[in-house]
């Protein structure tokens, strides 16, 4: 296994030219680490080999393809934006309309509920009334009972005495 010290010098290898300094450094590791020459041999063809290639040349619309790419990552970050805003406003949306529901499902089972107690009292007070009225019976003798509880007048006294007194 290659030490990380190595492994950073091979790396700026392949990066650039490595000064007087880092080059001594990298022979004392290579020597201690010989299972690493053969790499570190074919790192350095590739090196010698890519540093011949001339430049990539520019394109004539390099500045307008750089600024494109700007705007469309742009746009993209603002219609991410723009669906996070999206959805938050249809769950939102959707949980206003659930709250609706809900709620006018309860309001409307609390009024069914009163309008059921109502109901009951209703029906509780009737059957006391049927209750309370008297049998047919008595209904049948509903003057001679009323006459029992009206107080007599005072020409019908005079004469209840007249006769009690007769009679004894």
């Amino acid at each position: 296994m290659n030490p990380p010290e190595l492994v950073r010098l091979m790396e700026l290898a392949r990066r650039r030219v490595l000064t007087e300094r880092e080059q001594t450094q990298l022979n004392t590791l290579l020597a201690a680490h010989p299972e690493a020459w053969p790499e570190r041999q074919d790192e350095q063809a590739l090196a010698r080999l890519l540093r011949r290639l001339p430049g990539a040349p520019l394109a004539s619309n390099f500045s307008a393809r750089v600024m494109r790419a700007i705007e469309l990552e742009d746009a993209q970050s603002a219609r991410t934006a723009r669906k996070a805003v999206g959805w938050f406003r249809g769950w939102f949306a959707r949980l206003s309309w659930s709250t609706v529901a809900v709620a006018l499902s309860l309001t409307g089972w609390v009024q069914y509920r009163a309008w059921q107690r109502a109901e009951y009292a209703r029906s509780v007070t009737t059957i006391s009334e049927v209750a309370a009225l008297p049998s047919v019976e008595v209904l049948r003798d509903f003057d001679v009972v009323q006459s029992f509880t009206r107080a007599p007048s005072a020409t019908e006294t005079e004469a209840d005495l007249k006769l009690l007194a007769l009679l004894q």
